[in-house]
């Protein structure tokens, strides 16, 4: 997957969960490829991947981002068991405290 998104995450980590055994088979996200300053990326670990933006500027963007993402799994990986979105939406606040 790395090498068909290289050029908008090219930022390339192995996270410390990557060192728990696959044997165990626990669904944890081991690798993280980034874009260059670190506000969208992808990860990946045994039977998952996520795909992120933290400074998304409307949905349609973001699910077009994402579905890239995912077409590339599927191509590397083969069909998806299983695709959940979640989705997070930004409330602007003016810099009041929300609570």
């Amino acid at each position: 997957m790395y090498e068909r998104l290289k050029d908008i995450y090219p930022e390339a980590q192995d996270l410390e969960s990557s060192d728990i055994p696959f044997s165990l088979d626990l669904r944890v996200v081991r690798h993280r490829f980034s874009s260059p300053d670190g506000t969208r990326m992808f990860q990946v670990g045994n039977g998952i991947l996520s795909v992120n933006n933290v400074k998304y500027a409307h949905y349609e963007g973001f699910k077009a981002e994402a579905a890239h993402v995912v077409e590339r799994a599927i191509d590397v990986l083969g069909q998806p068991v299983q695709t959940v979105l979640r989705y997070i939406n930004k409330i602007p606040t003016d810099g009041r405290p929300s609570n």
